[in-house]
């Protein structure tokens, strides 16, 4: 279920995507890269928050 879920949104947002950035690129080409900057940064911050280090770690001390 998890897996097509992802898809079912990575197709989405494939279809979409590129009309977004041909809209956003009437208002510049600055515009385009800030968007993907802050979508990035937000990424960033979420991973550095939440992410779980698993280096040198075994399976099941990790898994819930």
């Amino acid at each position: 279920i998890a897996v097509s879920t992802a898809t079912a949104w990575l197709r989405l947002a494939s279809m979409i995507g590129p009309s977004i950035v041909g809209a956003m690129i009437g208002i510049g080409l600055e515009a385009v890269f800030l968007a993907f900057g802050l979508v990035a940064a937000v990424a960033a911050v979420i991973t550095a928050l939440f992410a779980t280090e698993t280096k040198g770690r075994v399976l099941e001390e990790i898994s819930p």
